[in-house]
């Protein structure tokens, strides 16, 4: 009896392995990714044929190249099944990118917010067709205090879907207020936004305590910011969170080998694009919801990159002011795994 309980208990163990699937996830801020029309009403000019940065048709269509190229490079083996993109300039764009580059034959499908930032700038949403399917989505403008209520800045992207297998998963893109003018003095615009993003994910869990959020994006902040981890707490070294918790960020814990961060500024590296979840995504016990693999969390080196004279490797960004310098980007993509059940 002994041996046939072993043999049932090995039996079951296998069926709960090959019962789940990896997928991975990647956000990736592209670093003005612009086309070469102008958009009435947003201050576009600098990223136009004959304005400050020359931006040609040529040069767009290397950037797209290179976005497309960076996509793949964080998916590693497989192309990722999401992709949360910042600094898109309009969904146009997101068209180019899916029509003219590798992207649109390997099946993604895009959705683009359409917010009343300044400078034209959105996020934008990728999905493998065959994978995911988005079944609602809203765009959610960030209400900023009194003392700034006249502020434009990007929306939040809201989806919500089904993966092929039934699992929904609700998904946030966001692209936080920049620290143009200094961290401590931009802090109020961030700390508004993010009191608004909890706000909603708190009524979403509300409405449904089962419900899996994925928030995903450039924050303009680190885990460890302290407006930040009042909302989103950082995952701890050991993998463990406070389990009164609603909402946890897992990119304070990177995999083994990864860049140090996904941002370089001033010599220093910073974890700016970030992964925050519902703690139901880190709960190790079996559910039919999805599920994180802690410590999966990687800032990808692209072959966009170039060495400081003290040796340092750092992304390799499309303008050095006016200087033109080829790169996909002043920010590395970032990846993290999880897993589906079947």
């Amino acid at each position: 009896m002994r041996i046939l309980w072993v043999i049932a208990t090995l039996l079951w163990a296998h069926s709960a392995v090959v019962a789940q699937e990896t997928f991975r996830v990647v956000t990736f801020n592209a670093e003005n990714l612009c086309d070469t029309v102008h958009d009435e009403g947003f201050n576009d000019w600098e990223f136009l044929p004959q304005g400050g940065k020359q931006w040609t048709e040529a040069r767009y269509r290397r950037k797209l190249n290179a976005v497309a190229e960076t996509i793949s490079e964080a998916g590693g083996t497989d192309w990722p099944w999401l992709v949360a993109l910042c600094e898109v300039e309009n969904s146009c764009v997101t068209e180019a990118l899916l029509a003219t580059t590798c992207l649109g034959e390997v099946g993604y499908a895009g959705t683009t917010s359409c917010g009343n930032d300044p400078r034209g700038m959105d996020v934008a949403f990728l999905y493998l067709k065959d994978r995911f399917r988005i079944t609602a989505s809203e765009e959610w403008q960030i209400p900023f205090t009194d003392a700034d209520s006249a502020k434009r800045s990007r929306p939040v992207l809201y989806v919500r879907g089904r993966f092929y297998t039934g699992i929904p998963l609700d998904i946030m893109v966001v692209h936080l207020p920049s620290r143009r003018g200094g961290t401590r003095a931009s802090a109020p615009a961030r700390r508004d936004a993010v009191r608004f993003i909890r706000g909603k994910c708190d009524s979403l869990l509300r409405s449904d305590p089962k419900r899996d959020l994925l928030i995903m994006g450039d924050f303009n902040a680190t885990p460890y910011d302290r407006d930040m981890r009042n909302h989103f707490v950082p995952l701890k070294a050991d993998g463990s969170y406070p389990q009164d918790a609603a909402l946890v960020d897992i990119t304070s814990v990177l995999s083994a080998g990864s860049y140090p961060g996904s941002y370089y500024f001033g010599g220093q590296t910073q974890q700016l694009d970030r992964f925050v979840v519902s703690r139901r995504m880190l709960a190790r016990t079996a559910s039919k919801g999805v599920k994180v693999k802690i410590g999966s969390v990687t800032n990808v080196k692209s072959l966009h990159m170039r060495r400081l004279t003290d040796g340092r490797v750092i992304p390799l960004r499309t303008y050095g002011g006016n200087n033109y310098l080829g790169g996909a980007s002043d920010h590395l993509a970032v990846s993290a795994l999880f897993w589906l059940p079947k």
